[in-house]
């Protein structure tokens, strides 16, 4: 039997901008001023060093969409010189140009959100071609 240890994964949200409006989105009430939400480099790189500093390894950036935040990219190479893993959570609606400087700049992995088979995904994210994206 092994002993249980707590996660070394630690959560970065340093933007609320993002591409559709899903009903369930905890900051829907701010849609209107999302950008006024998004990180400078300094604070992002304050909470990267904090992270490594606690002893994570590992980092999740969520959102808002991540893939639209004007320094995600800077975000994830920052990150990996502090030698940790980075996952993007994302609505998975970004283009290839951005997925590759991404993958490009050491990403470790996506975790796409889905909300249902299509109807349901694209009904709950108020976007008619989520699903389809």
């Amino acid at each position: 039997m092994t002993n249980p240890r707590p996660t070394t994964r630690f959560v970065l949200d340093a933007s609320r901008s993002c591409n559709i409006k899903c009903k369930f989105c905890y900051y829907l009430h701010t849609y209107n001023n999302w950008s006024a939400y998004d990180w400078d480099m300094n604070k992002v790189k304050a909470e990267i060093d904090a992270g490594v500093a606690r002893g994570n390894d590992y980092m999740d950036i969520t959102g808002g969409e991540p893939t639209m935040y004007k320094h995600i990219i800077e975000t994830v190479e920052y990150a990996k010189s502090k030698g940790l893993k980075v996952c993007i959570i994302t609505n998975g609606i970004v283009n290839e140009i951005r997925t590759d400087q991404l993958i490009q700049a050491g990403i470790d992995d996506f975790l796409i959100s889905r909300h249902g088979l299509k109807d349901t995904h694209n009904f709950v994210t108020n976007y008619k071609d989520a699903y389809d994206k």
